[in-house]
């Protein structure tokens, strides 16, 4: 993409650029809705909990202690993205310099919607504790379809 002040780039299925300003570049935002109960993890979420803890990083043992416990407290209505509840213990926290680390798992999802949207599914990591999944499109209109995470690439940093 190009950066030409206010206008960037806009590819259509002509590969022609298209210039839009970028106050036109959207996104959809999550809109957490609570679980209640929380439910158990489905397969679709369980293999990214498990595909981006696969990587050695600092806390990964505590990681997949907790990895272990994890629950769906809420789900947002407009993507695929779930937040968490675990019942970790506190030598099961996620450390990093000894303080509780906040930031993302260091392996990420990226792959393609049925429209050729680039997307990537993150493993966000808050005070410590495995707190959500995130998974977002590169663009203002919601996924097509759940992503398919046998043709998407595991990257890890």
């Amino acid at each position: 993409m190009r950066d030409d002040g206010d206008q960037a780039d806009k590819i259509d299925d002509t590969n022609e650029p298209i210039p839009v300003t970028k106050d036109q570049i959207r996104f959809v935002t999550h809109d957490p809705q609570p679980v209640v109960p929380p439910r158990e993890l489905n397969a679709w979420e369980r293999t990214i909990v498990d595909r981006l803890l696969s990587a050695p990083f600092p806390g990964r043992q505590a990681a997949l202690g907790q990895a272990a416990t994890l629950r769906v407290d809420a789900e947002c209505p407009r993507c695929p993205s779930v937040w968490f509840r675990t019942e970790a213990a506190p030598d099961e926290l996620i450390l990093s310099g000894g303080e509780r680390y906040w930031g993302i798992a260091p392996c990420e999802f990226h792959g393609r919607d049925l429209d050729g949207v680039p997307y990537q599914i993150l493993l966000h990591i808050e005070d410590g504790l495995l707190a959500w999944i995130d998974a977002f499109r590169f663009g203002p209109e919601p996924f097509l379809q759940r992503p398919d995470l046998a043709t998407a690439d595991v990257v890890c940093a």
